[in-house]
């Protein structure tokens, strides 16, 4: 990626408990695969995580990208049930609202989740969770 690019696609685990993603604009493939890899090397460190999801500036969300997340949801199941203290999504559009329920609806999260419209109400669900 070259300076003059920005990538749609951010995650920071700085936090021991609390992983941060962020997805805005038209997230591409390779960035797709990057957050699952990431969701990925996240649970292989067997430690009990919380993620924070921002998407309040996320586009849309390709069916293909939400196919991959349930069928990933799916198969690790398992794992995220005994490893995911919650997933705190952050959007304030409706049609991303609907697009997420249309994931959990295929495939159900295996684990507590809220959607909230700002960062502190998410973060604050969380923190809750991580003492919980």
């Amino acid at each position: 990626m070259t300076t003059a690019e920005v990538s749609n696609y951010e995650f920071d685990r700085k936090s021991r408990f609390c992983l941060r993603v962020v997805m805005r604009g038209h997230v591409s493939e390779a960035e797709f695969d990057r957050f699952i890899d990431d969701m990925e090397s996240a649970y292989r460190s067997h430690a009990r995580v919380g993620w924070l999801v921002d998407v309040r500036e996320l586009k849309h969300i390709p069916i293909a990208h939400s196919l991959r997340l349930a069928n990933w949801m799916k198969e690790h199941r398992s794992i995220v049930e005994a490893q995911c203290a919650g997933v705190a999504l952050v959007t304030n559009g409706p049609i991303l609202r609907f697009a997420l329920s249309a994931i959990f609806l295929i495939q159900p999260m295996p684990c507590p989740y809220v959607v909230e419209r700002s960062m502190d109400e998410a973060r604050d669900w969380l923190r809750a969770r991580a003492s919980s």
